[in-house]
C-alpha cells in the first residue's frame, strides 16, 4: 500500500518516476493483467473491465509532465501487458499488438486529459465529466480499434463483437479504476489514519461485498446496492464511490466467470457479463457525479466557513479597535474632567473665596444702601462659589481620591437624597474598592450617578432607592433598586449615544460598562419599580480589613 501511495501521489510535488517506481509499476500492471486475462481467456475474449490501462494512466497523471518520463512509464506498461499476454498463451506478434493497443489508448487518454484539464481533481464535477468523456469515452476507441483488428486477424473472427467487448471493458476499467487510483494518495490515507476511521471504512467495504454476494443468490438485494453505495459516498465522497465500484466489479466478475450463485439472468456468460457491464456503467454514471457534487459542496462550505472566520476575525479586530479608541476617549474625558475640576477648585474656587472675604471686610466698613447692595452681591458670589464647587465635585469628586470610592458614593447618595427628597440607602460592601483601577472606579461612580439621575427624572412616585455595591472573588456587583413607577424595558427605545451633557442613558451606561468588560441587566415592569444589575469582572477582590 505504501509503495502504491508513493507511486501515484503527486498532490504536493510532481516528480519523475524513479527506476524503483518503474519496476513496481511493471510488476503491478503485469499482475493485474495476468489476473484479468486468467478470468476471461476461456470465455471468448470476454472481459468485464480491463484495469491495467487505468493504472498506467493514473501514474502518468500523477508524475512529472515531460516526454522522457512519460515515455518510460508507457514503456513499463507496454512491457508488462506484453508479458502478461505471452503468459496467457498469445503469440508474440499478437501480444505485441495487444500491448500497442493498450498503450495507444493510455497515450490518447493522457493527451486528451492534459489538453482539456491542467489538474485532475476528480472531486470537481467539471473535471470528473472531462475524465469520463476523455478516458472512459474517447480513448478506448483507439485501443478497441487496434486490438479488435489484431484479435480478429489472429483468430479469423469477426471484429465488431470483439471491438464492442474491448471498448466496454476498457471504458469501465478507466472509469472504475482511474478515479480510485487518482483519489488514493498519502493525504487521504493520513486523514483516514488520523481520524481513526479504519473500522468504519472496513465495515462499509464488507457491507458492499456482502450485498453483492447476496445479490448473486437473491435478486432483491440488487436494490440494496444503491443505498449502500450512497452510504459509502456520503462518508468518503469520491473515494467511497470508487472503492465501492471496484468491489462490485471484482465480485461480480468472479461470480459470473466462476459460475457462483444463482444467475440473475438465465443467459450465457457473455450475456451476463454484458448485463454486468451495463449495470456498472449505470452505477458509475450516478455515483461519481453525486460524490463530486458532495465534494464540491464540502469545498464551498469550507470556503464559506473560512470566509466567515476571516470576516468574524476582521469584525473582532475592528471592534477591539473601536473599543480601544472609545476607551481612550473616555479616559481622555476623565482626565479633562480632572483638570477642569482642579482648575475650578484650586483657582476659581480660591479666587471666589478671596473675593467673599474682601466683600465681607468692605461690607463691615459701609452702611446704609451700599451695605445692603454689598450684602446681596456677597450672596450672589456665594451662590457662584457653591455652583463652582458643585460643578467641580461633579466633574471629579475629590472624595474618590481622598476618602475612597465607597465614601464618595455614600456622600453623593446622601446629597442626592437631600436634594430630591427620596430616601437613599447605600451599602458599600466589605471589599477594598480602592484597589480597583481608576477606570473601573470612575465607571461605577458615573453609572450610579446616571442611575440616580434617571430615578429623579423618570421614576414617578419613587420614595426610596437602594444601592448595594460588593463583590465575590473576581466579580464586582452593583445593584440599584427604586420603588418608582417602573416601565417596560422592551418598549422603550434607547438612543445609542448621547452628548455628555445630556447624560449616559441606559444604552450609554451599557456602552461605558462594555469598555471595562461589564454588563448591565434591567428588571422592571409598570408599577413595580426598576432594578439595575451591574457586573464587572475585576482582579480577585480583597476584604476591606486587609486593605486597611
Amino acid at each position: 500500500m505504501k509503495a502504491l501511495l508513493q507511486a501515484v501521489d503527486g498532490e504536493k510535488n510532481s516528480a519523475n518516476v524513479s527506476w524503483g517506481g518503474l519496476t513496481f509499476l511493471t510488476v503491478l500492471v503485469l499482475l493485474v493483467s495476468l489476473v484479468s486475462i486468467g478470468f476471461t481467456r476461456d470465455e471468448g475474449f470476454i472481459a468485464t473491465f480491463w484495469p491495467s490501462n487505468a493504472v498506467v494512466l493514473a501514474i502518468l497523471l500523477r508524475s512529472s509532465r515531460n516526454l522522457p518520463n512519460h515515455a518510460r512509464i508507457l514503456a513499463s506498461g507496454a512491457i508488462a501487458i506484453f508479458l502478461a499476454n505471452l503468459a496467457g498463451g498469445n503469440a508474440p506478434a499478437l501480444s505485441a499488438a495487444m500491448a500497442a493497443a493498450n498503450i495507444a489508448e493510455v497515450g490518447a487518454a493522457t493527451a486528451l486529459l492534459l489538453r482539456l484539464r491542467e489538474r485532475m481533481d476528480l472531486a470537481r464535477i467539471r473535471t470528473l465529466s472531462i475524465f469520463i468523456l476523455a478516458a472512459g469515452g474517447a480513448a478506448p476507441v483507439v485501443g478497441a480499434s487496434i486490438g479488435a483488428a489484431a484479435l480478429g486477424h489472429a483468430h479469423a473472427a469477426a471484429w465488431p463483437p470483439i471491438w464492442l467487448n474491448w471498448y466496454a471493458s476498457d471504458a469501465l476499467g478507466m472509469v472504475i479504476v482511474g478515479p480510485f487510483l487518482l483519489t488514493l494518495n498519502s493525504a487521504s490515507w493520513r486523514m483516514l489514519r488520523s481520524e481513526k476511521r479504519y473500522v468504519e471504512a472496513v465495515t462499509i467495504l464488507l457491507l458492499i461485498a456482502v450485498v453483492i454476494i447476496m445479490a448473486a443468490y437473491y435478486r432483491a438485494f440488487l436494490f440494496i446496492i444503491v443505498p449502500v453505495m450512497l452510504v459509502a459516498i456520503f462518508r468518503y465522497r469520491l473515494a467511497g464511490a470508487a472503492i465501492g465500484m471496484l468491489v462490485i466489479a471484482f465480485v461480480g466478475t468472479v461470480f459470473i466467470v466462476q459460475g457462483i450463485g444463482a444467475p440473475v439472468l438465465q443467459a450465457t456468460p457473455a450475456e451476463r457479463i454484458l448485463a454486468l457491464q451495463i449495470f456498472l456503467a449505470a452505477t458509475a454514471l450516478w455515483s461519481f457525479p453525486v460524490a463530486a457534487v458532495l465534494a464540491e459542496r464540502d469545498r464551498l462550505m469550507a470556503a464559506l466557513n473560512a470566509a466567515n472566520s476571516r470576516l468574524a476575525a476582521e469584525i473582532e479586530r475592528k471592534s477591539r479597535l473601536v473599543t480601544g479608541l472609545h476607551r481612550r476617549l473616555v479616559n481622555a474625558e476623565e482626565q479633562e474632567r480632572l483638570r477642569l475640576s482642579h482648575e475650578l477648585h484650586d483657582q476659581t474656587g480660591q479666587t471666589l473665596a478671596a473675593a467673599l472675604l474682601e466683600l465681607s471686610r468692605i461690607e463691615k466698613q459701609v452702611g446704609g444702601l451700599e451695605r445692603d447692595r454689598l450684602h446681596r452681591l456677597r450672596g450672589q458670589v456665594e451662590q457662584i462659589a457653591q455652583t463652582v464647587h458643585r460643578v467641580s465635585w461633579e466633574l471629579r469628586p475629590a472624595a474618590i481620591d481622598e476618602l475612597g470610592l465607597a465614601s464618595a458614593l455614600a456622600n453623593y447618595a446622601s446629597e442626592w437624597s437631600v436634594q430630591f427628597g427620596i430616601a437613599t440607602d447605600f451599602h458599600g460592601g466589605s471589599v477594598d474598592l480602592d484597589r480597583l483601577p481608576d477606570e473601573i472606579r470612575m465607571t461605577i461612580y458615573r453609572v450610579v450617578g446616571e442611575a440616580l439621575t434617571n430615578v429623579a427624572k423618570h421614576a414617578r412616585g419613587a420614595s426610596a432607592v437602594s444601592i448595594v455595591l460588593g463583590g465575590e472573588r473576581a466579580l464586582l456587583h452593583l445593584t440599584i433598586e427604586d420603588n418608582g413607577c417602573g416601565f417596560d424595558p422592551a418598549a422603550v427605545p434607547e438612543p445609542a449615544a448621547k452628548h455628555a451633557g445630556s447624560g449616559l442613558g441606559l444604552a450609554g451606561m451599557r456602552e461605558r460598562l462594555l469598555l471595562v468588560g461589564g454588563e448591565l441587566d434591567i428588571e422592571s415592569s409598570p408599577g413595580l419599580g426598576t432594578t439595575l444589575f451591574v457586573r464587572i469582572p475585576v482582579l480577585p477582590l480583597q476584604p476591606a480589613s486587609k486593605a486597611a
